[in-house]
């Protein structure tokens, strides 16, 4: 007796087998749009650190800005300058306008010599606690010998000052250290500023 096998469908799937499941549009609109969001998260991120980064650099710009201006005033024997006026480094009511001796009399005196590359030079200083001179000060003098500096001489025992220009630049002590605002001489002598270092004579 013959047997007549029948043929299967080359692509039909045994029986009980369970089929893998397809994406449908939906899934797939919803698979994109969630890449699309973090994409844009992505660039987002990005931006922001592009941002932070040329924030930085401008900062790092201004310093080395800062940098050289401080390197060049050095260079040039001068205290950093400032553009404003300095304000009042003092609380003593009233100016003083420094007198020279009465004729024939002596006295303890203050001889300063300053160099620095101003054009004029003013000394606003307090002398022996009597009271500030009004601003800008007192003018100093050319010295006898070129290239000496500029000189003056005060009449008294003690003098607090700062130095300025008249025209908004200001000699103080180093701004940056934390000490004095101010110059101070204790004594009479004859004494040498430069570069914000007051030294005595001998």
């Amino acid at each position: 007796m013959t047997q007549v096998c029948r043929a299967q469908k080359a692509n039909a799937a045994p029986k009980g087998a369970v089929m893998p499941d397809m994406q449908t549009p939906q899934d797939m609109v919803k698979v994109f749009a969630e890449t699309q969001k973090n994409m844009m998260e992505l660039n987002r991120s990005r931006l922001a650190a592009l941002e932070e980064v040329r924030t930085l650099r401008e900062r790092v710009s201004e310093l080395d800005t800062k940098v050289k201006e401080l390197e060049q005033d050095a260079y040039d024997g001068r205290r950093p300058s400032y553009n404003a006026a300095a304000p009042p480094l003092h609380d003593e009511p009233g100016a003083y306008v420094p007198q020279d001796p009465p004729h024939g009399q002596g006295g303890p005196s203050i001889q300063l010599v300053y160099q620095s590359g101003w054009n004029r030079v003013f000394m606003h200083c307090n002398i022996d606690g009597k009271g500030w001179t009004e601003l800008p000060g007192m003018e100093l003098q050319n010295g006898q010998d070129p290239g000496v500096g500029r000189v003056i001489v005060l009449w008294g025992s003690r003098v607090e000052f700062v130095m300025t220009n008249a025209e908004g630049s200001w000699d103080t002590p180093d701004p940056y250290s934390g000490g004095k605002r101010n110059y101070v001489i204790e004594a009479p002598g004859r004494y040498h500023l430069k570069s914000g270092r007051l030294q005595q004579l001998s």
